[in-house]
């Protein structure tokens, strides 16, 4: 610990055995938690010096940390993919956010304490809803690691930054889509603005797609679909799930999304949906 007026030492906090990657504060200022090389995270007494509890979970290296603004949850990220959220008060661990395909590299929470967004090596950033433990909605447009993510203190825009040299600007207001550009399947940028979550999320996030399309409500077909055509990636993904419900329901499938599609015969390309669209 440091005195910033006067540059002096004010005391050193021991305890873990590896190095230790992060730290973050309470509001207050009279409490520490440290994320470690040792796979835990530990609570410290800024005023003591006093290891309060060790936090341990992470099957991995611990690499960034977060606070509430009331000081009693953290969330934490890993190499092991995870991130936990922490009861600071009793040192339980509340639940496990699983998602990302390989090192949650950072996390950041919102100045309400109710969501969390975190960054990851498999080039994406997830916002998160810390009472649930849902995963909201998955940020794609970064082309290599993502190393690192800050959120606005109103939590309605994210800032990430990565190793493809870039930094991204993102939206997480509830029901717009975050605000960036993509590579498309030639190679042409794409910018992605249609206002409609569920949809953005048919067409970039494959791994809830399937999901998705069965549940889907007949009043937003239309719109979908129409968001669908006007980007060429989301045909691709569209079509793997349109075959995985034919498997599922080879005679009839309730879905009106299906209806639709079947309606469309199947389109090839994306100029053919949209001409199917305008009938």
């Amino acid at each position: 610990m440091w005195d910033l007026e006067s540059g002096a030492e004010l005391g050193t906090l021991a305890g873990h055995s590896r190095p230790v990657w992060a730290v973050a504060l309470t509001g207050d200022g009279r409490r520490a938690v440290s994320a470690s090389v040792d796979g835990t995270l530990k609570v410290w007494d800024l005023e003591s010096g006093a290891e309060l509890r060790t936090l341990k979970g992470h099957r991995s290296r611990v690499r960034s940390v977060a606070l509430t603004g009331d000081g009693r949850r953290a969330v934490s990220a890993s190499d092991d993919g995870t991130l936990k959220v922490w009861d600071l008060e009793s040192g339980a661990e509340l639940r496990t956010l699983k998602g990302h395909r390989g090192t949650v590299w950072s996390v950041a929470l919102t100045g309400d304490g109710r969501r969390a967004v975190s960054a990851s090596e498999d080039g994406t950033l997830k916002v998160w809803d810390l009472e649930s433990g849902a995963e909201l909605r998955t940020l794609k447009g970064h082309s290599g690691f993502v190393r690192s993510v800050a959120l606005t203190g109103d939590g309605q825009r994210a800032v990430s930054a990565s190793e493809d040299g870039t930094l991204k600007v993102w939206d997480l207001s509830p029901l717009a889509p975050p605000e960036q550009s993509m590579e498309a399947e030639a190679g042409e940028v794409v910018e992605v603005s249609d206002p409609l979550l569920l949809t953005y999320r048919l067409v970039l996030d494959q791994a809830d797609l399937f999901e998705l399309l069965e549940s889907l409500d007949g009043d937003r077909v239309a719109e979908t679909l129409r968001a669908i055509g006007s980007n060429r990636q989301g045909i691709h993904p569209i079509r793997k799930a349109m075959n995985l419900l034919e498997k599922r329901h080879p005679h009839s499938h309730p879905n009106p999304l299906w209806r639709a599609w079947v309606e469309t015969t199947q389109p090839s390309k994306v100029s053919d949906l949209r001409a199917a669209l305008k009938k």
